[in-house]
Order: C-alpha cells, then sequence, then structure tokens
C-alpha cells in the first residue's frame, strides 16, 4: 500500500505530477510528434540534424548529382592553380587535428575524427581512379584534388541558390563529398539466412561496408567552418566559375527560348464544369418488339433432342503410335465414339437384367 501522501492519484493531481504528465506529452516543435519529454525535437528530427545538418533536409547529395562539374573545376585550377596560401590552408586542414585529453568535454568525438583523418593518407584507404566526365580518370589525393571536390560541391549548391541547404547543411554536404573520396572500411561477412541458400562450403562471404559516423560529419563541418581561406576562395572560384558555364550555355538557351516562347503563347485548353449526366430512360421490352426481333414466339416449348444411337467404333485405328498430330486427332475421336458405346451396352445389360432377359451379345 501506497502513503496517503503519495498516492497515484494525489500525485497525479498535484503540481509535481502535472509538470511530469506535460513533460511526457511534449510535442516537437518541427512535426509535432511525440518526443521522450527531455527533447524538443523528436527522434527523427534528431536523426536527420546529426545525419543532414538540419531537420529540414531528408536526403544525402549523391556523388552522381555534383560530378559533372568535376571536369570544368579540374581544367580550370590546372590553366588557374589557387594560390600557395590556399594550399598550405588546405594542407593544414587534412592534417589530423590535436587530441583532447581523456575525461575532457569531446575526446571520444575528437578520437572519432582523428582515426578518421588518418585513414586518408593510407593506399589502403585511397580509390585507384574516379569517374567523372565521361570516363574512368586516375584518383588525386593533393590538396589541389580536394579543392576541386570542394568547389565542384560549392557549384552545385549555387546553382540552386541554397534552396534545400538550410542551417549546416551545407558545411554537412562538403564533409560527406570529402568522405565519399576515400574507401569505407568493412569487414567480411554474410547473414544467417542467405548462408542457408548456398551448399555446405561454398558460401561467398560480403563485404560489409561501415557507414559513416555522424559525429566525423558534424567534425569535419565544425573543421570547414574554422578554416575560412579555404571556405572563402571555394565560395567565389565555384560563384565565378558558374556564371561563365551559365555565360557559355546562354546562346543554346536561346536558340531554345523561341520554341519555349511558341509553347508558352499557345492557348491553354481551359477545364469545362463537370456537368451530371442525365439518367438514360430505362426501355420497357413488349410482346410486339420480341416478335419484331424474333419473329412468332411459340406458345409450346420446343421438342427435346433425340440423341442418336451410338454404333461400334469398331477395333482401335491406330495400333502402332506415329507421333502425328493427325494420328491424335483421331485416336481422340474413336475413345469418345468408344466410351459412348460402352456406356450404351452397360445400361442395355442394367435394363435386360431387370426384365430377366437374355443380354445381347457382345456385353
Amino acid at each position: 500500500m501506497y502513503p496517503v501522501s503519495t498516492t497515484p492519484r494525489k500525485l497525479a493531481a498535484s503540481p509535481i505530477g502535472r509538470k511530469v504528465q506535460e513533460d511526457r506529452d511534449r510535442r516537437c516543435d518541427i512535426c509535432a510528434c511525440q518526443t521522450n519529454g527531455v527533447s524538443s525535437l523528436c527522434r527523427r528530427c534528431l536523426s536527420r540534424r546529426s545525419r543532414f545538418g538540419s531537420v529540414k533536409v531528408s536526403r544525402i547529395i549523391e556523388y552522381r548529382e555534383y560530378n559533372h562539374f568535376l571536369g570544368p573545376v579540374t581544367k580550370y585550377l590546372k590553366q588557374h592553380p589557387p594560390p600557395l596560401p590556399v594550399r598550405e590552408s588546405m594542407a593544414r586542414f587534412l592534417l589530423p587535428p590535436g587530441k583532447i585529453p581523456v575525461g575532457q568535454v569531446g575526446h571520444k568525438s575528437r578520437a572519432l575524427l582523428i582515426q578518421e583523418m588518418c585513414r586518408w593518407p593510407d593506399p589502403r584507404y585511397q580509390k585507384k581512379k574516379t569517374t567523372h566526365g565521361g570516363y574512368d580518370r586516375p584518383a588525386k589525393y593533393t590538396p589541389t584534388a580536394y579543392l576541386a571536390t570542394l568547389i565542384a560541391v560549392n557549384m552545385f549548391i549555387e546553382e540552386r541558390e541554397g534552396r534545400g541547404f538550410p542551417d549546416d547543411a551545407e558545411q554537412f554536404t562538403l564533409a560527406r563529398a570529402l568522405v565519399r573520396m576515400h574507401k569505407r572500411p568493412g569487414r567480411r561477412g554474410i547473414s544467417s539466412k542467405k548462408l542457408k541458400l548456398f551448399p555446405p562450403g561454398q558460401a561467398r562471404l560480403e563485404i560489409r561496408v561501415n557507414r559513416v559516423c555522424k559525429t566525423v560529419l558534424a567534425g569535419l563541418a565544425a573543421r570547414l567552418r574554422e578554416f575560412q581561406i579555404v571556405g572563402v576562395y571555394v565560395l567565389t572560384t565555384a560563384r565565378s566559375l558558374l556564371a561563365e558555364l551559365q555565360h557559355d550555355q546562354a546562346p543554346r538557351n536561346a536558340a531554345l527560348s523561341p520554341r519555349r516562347r511558341k509553347v508558352a503563347s499557345m492557348p491553354q485548353p481551359q477545364p469545362q464544369p463537370q456537368s451530371q449526366p442525365e439518367p438514360e430512360p430505362k426501355l420497357k421490352i413488349t410482346a410486339d418488339m420480341l416478335v419484331f426481333h424474333y419473329g412468332a414466339i411459340p406458345s409450346a416449348p420446343a421438342p427435346p433432342i433425340v440423341e442418336e444411337e451410338p454404333s461400334d467404333p469398331g477395333p482401335h485405328p491406330a495400333p502402332r503410335w506415329d507421333g502425328t498430330a493427325a494420328q491424335a486427332r483421331l485416336i481422340n475421336a474413336w475413345a469418345k465414339k468408344h466410351d459412348r458405346w460402352q456406356a450404351f451396352l452397360r445400361s442395355q445389360a442394367h435394363l435386360l437384367t431387370l426384365n430377366n432377359t437374355q443380354p445381347p451379345e457382345g456385353v
């Protein structure tokens, strides 16, 4: 038994109980879903903010969406190499940060970031080739190559005028592009369900790649904000190169504009208001209509159809089977006549048995 002062009913009616109930019924500030009572965001919004940098972003920008910018960017950087301070700043960015002593705030997150960035110069985690510009090219891991990737992603973002990249989504997209340049660690294994599909000893192991940790993406995004020289150079180069590409594309777009104006100036069909269809009158069938269509209607029912008495079909038409379709049709026709003849003989024998007479020959 509970004490009188701590019964569930009195506890719910107390100020503390009402506060607990309000926290338990707390809704998300974004989508109004149920929260855990402590956070202002629900589970899904917390996952989106940690993975994409914003609760309003719900997907990852794939490599195929910005790889067509890598060709023009690489060609531009060959003709106009980045300044020396920018390259030195990018080289310092690629070095893993310093460790945080164990016990201080953020030492685990920093350890994961160091572990990720230490893999980048390792040849085992570097790709041999990359695909952009329509064919495979040798993959490079110089500071200029990292700058080319950042500029290509920034061109993709600037082409959309930043729409779809609120809050920290832009930095998270850049960080994910840097991680995507390298191979991910993984292990070989197979699930128990797939293992049952193979014979014993012939199972093929699959490479299970480890996903990039959201803490690593947050750490890379924070480092990108710290290196302002790299950020300013990447943003200005992306905007100027995108404007140059759009200027080169303008004559082609102008060649298509008359057709577009013609299509736009064509009168569009206006939707007609839908009216309820009038119900069709029901047709009454009279006897005169039946006589007109089918002639005179007989007053008496038609006589029953009398079947002909079956006859003996004789011996089997094909003692030897040759496999032809004509012989198969002949045998099927003979089998039907034979079955009818045997059924007729059995019925006659039954009638003769009831009349105590001699059955016909052959029964």
